[in-house]
């Protein structure tokens, strides 16, 4: 299931063919290592059936993606019996508004058409680049290289903690735009010429470019934790989202996602460039993409 952020609408409802004994509920959201980080105090029995609750904003805010469990007792044939499922949860930032796509496809768009061409092109980009361009909390594990850089496997915005200790900003240094993270020298000295404790030795002061930081050693995983990915949609992604929205809308689409290269009629024909059955088929939105696309899982910028 998935929930837009910043949205107003929480409601995570399951359907199931029992009927709970009252009293037994227990709802949690439980984090990737199947800890319990939230308990919900009501559920609510819905008209047809479903049993719902409502998610706190705290986690459409801060989380990318988080599990619901659902456990409680029911009776069949006078037996007692737990009932036990999970719902995942997928929190997606939208790339355009409502607004925004009716503005291309026309004010005649309904909201669930719109909302359903807006996830179409989303999804063509992040498979496309490989991210999602969304703003998560969670832990990543990556194992060091034995030099002074880590490489991230997703853009890291502001760091927490690195194997469990607050990473303190005169630590670690993020690094090309967030992909990587660098190592830094311990203790922040007491003057204010060397306030990160970049330069300063044993009370004397260095030659930057001399300077050895700390490693990451081979082999060893860092936990690191923090909040990643990207606090808001880029420009360029947006803009090649209005550009595919234009293009899928249009009549001609329909021979192109059925892999026809040409279409003739007595009078006319359309012929297809072999490129517009590659990337996303549209040349300026891959030239707007082109930086945000990962290679190999790794950032490309």
């Amino acid at each position: 299931m998935q929930l837009y952020k910043d949205s107003t609408s929480r409601v995570v409802s399951i359907k199931v063919p029992v009927v709970a004994v009252p009293g037994t509920f227990d709802v949690t959201i439980v984090d990737d290592d199947g800890i319990r980080i939230h308990e919900f105090a009501n559920v609510t029995l819905d008209s047809g059936g479903s049993y719902s609750v409502v998610v706190p904003y705290y986690f459409v805010e801060t989380y990318g993606s988080f599990n619901i469990q659902w456990t409680f007792d029911y009776l069949d044939a006078a037996a007692t019996y737990t009932f036990s499922r999970s719902t995942t949860v997928e929190v997606v930032t939208p790339f355009l508004s409502i607004t925004e796509v009716k503005a291309i496809l026309g004010n005649e768009t309904t909201d669930s058409e719109a909302i359903s061409a807006e996830r179409a092109v989303r999804l063509i980009i992040c498979s496309h680049t490989g991210q999602d361009f969304s703003m998560k909390h969670r832990v990543y594990h990556v194992r060091g290289r034995d030099n002074n850089s880590l490489e991230l496997p997703d853009k890291l915005i502001t760091i927490d903690s690195v194997n469990g200790v607050p990473g303190l900003p005169y630590d670690y240094y993020l690094s090309r735009d967030g992909w990587f993270i660098i190592g830094g020298i311990w203790n922040v000295p007491d003057i204010k010429s060397d306030y990160y404790g970049l330069h300063l030795i044993n009370g004397a002061i260095h030659n930057p470019n001399h300077i050895r930081r700390q490693k990451f050693s081979e082999g060893i995983q860092y936990a690191i934790s923090g909040f990643w990915g990207w606090k808001d949609v880029p420009e360029s992604v947006k803009e090649a989202a209005k550009l595919l929205l234009a293009d899928y809308s249009c009549e001609d689409s329909t021979y192109r996602d059925r892999y026809l290269d040409a279409v003739s009629a007595v009078d006319w024909r359309i012929q297809f460039n072999a490129a517009a059955f590659s990337q996303t088929g549209n040349v300026r939105a891959d030239q707007l993409l082109s930086n945000y696309i990962l290679k190999r899982g790794w950032a490309a910028i």
